[in-house]
């Protein structure tokens, strides 16, 4: 029967764990070894593990799916291990430094340490190009975009083999043009290289903000990208009528077309899954105010949760 399960996936770098729910409101717990290599091996083995239980075919299992959720450590884990793809950055002449710059900040006790070494980088001096062109405040043209720069810089970020493209220029969220622009060059001349822009991305004000978050993408991007499409094509070979949903940073749900393009903004997407969970049992238990706190690949999370009132999601229910 459809609608009869519900399917949670918690992918972390050393065990997978799953959470299936039934209409009846039992909830079965089952776990299996990570596979770095493929995620779709873990996901495989568990999914056994329930079929097994059931004494159902994993087809049928998933067919009775009306959703199936997937929180990952896959970005995390680039991210902390320096694992993504090599990445190149287009800024406006004059800021190719401030990725480098940053706030000023140092970590505590290194604040006035001149010293103390800079932060790695994920896009070298190398491959941050200046490009010429200005938008104003108020989003008017001050100056025209130099192609010939985007160009070179093309050329350049060719010989250098990079798989993604960051593109962050100044006031770019009062006028997108330029960036976009930009952009057309690039996915024109580097078909099949990862590009995004600043102004798509994190449409914020703040330079610096806004450019880490874009370079941050670019760099996970691709990576997260290679596991959606196999969690997604497994899932559908499987034949499950919903697209899996993948958890998100704020806690929300997204579809694999967008994870595979905002690879940022899954980071956390394993921890955030807690919160959403602490957010319905003060709920359930009567209280107004709940603190916890949630232990996940080296996170120490503080939530206060004040009426137990989450945001952003929405909770689902069986229909």
């Amino acid at each position: 029967m459809k609608n009869d399960f519900r399917i949670g996936v918690d992918a972390g770098g050393t065990f997978t764990d799953f959470v299936l729910a039934e209409r009846s409101g039992h909830v079965h717990l089952f776990k299996a070894p990570s596979t770095p290599e493929d995620g779709t091996l873990a996901i495989a083995n568990g999914l056994q593990q329930i079929a097994t239980q059931f004494d159902r075919p994993i087809e049928d299992i998933i067919q009775a799916c009306d959703l199936c959720i997937n929180g990952t450590t896959v970005a995390l884990n680039a991210l902390i291990q320096m694992k993504g793809v090599k990445v190149g950055l287009l800024c406006t002449k004059g800021h190719e430094d401030s990725i480098e710059i940053r706030l000023g900040h140092k970590e505590e006790g290194h604040r006035y340490d001149a010293s103390y070494p800079p932060a790695p980088q994920i896009a070298t001096r190398d491959r941050r190009f200046p490009i010429r062109g200005r938008i104003l405040a108020d989003g008017t043209e001050h100056e025209p975009l130099n192609e010939q720069d985007v160009l070179d810089a093309i050329r350049a970020l060719k010989e250098k083999d990079v798989q993604a493209v960051a593109i962050s220029f100044v006031w770019s969220i009062r006028n997108t043009q330029h960036e976009q622009r930009a952009k057309e060059l690039v996915e024109q001349h580097m078909p099949g290289v990862f590009v995004c822009c600043g102004s798509d991305v994190y449409p914020q004000i703040k330079e610096y903000t806004r450019t880490s978050t874009t370079l941050v993408n670019a760099y996970l991007s691709p990576v997260m990208a290679s596991y959606v499409h196999k969690i997604d094509d497994y899932f559908k070979a499987l034949g499950a009528e919903q697209p899996v949903r993948y958890f998100q940073s704020n806690g929300g749900l997204a579809v694999g077309s967008i994870m595979r393009e905002r690879a940022v903004n899954a980071i956390n997407s394993g921890p955030a899954s807690a919160p959403q969970a602490v957010c319905i049992l003060p709920v359930l238990l009567g209280l107004t105010i709940s603190l916890r706190l949630i232990w996940a690949v080296l996170l120490l999370i503080s939530l206060w949760l004040n009426q137990a009132e989450p945001a952003l999601t929405a909770i689902l229910i069986f229909t």
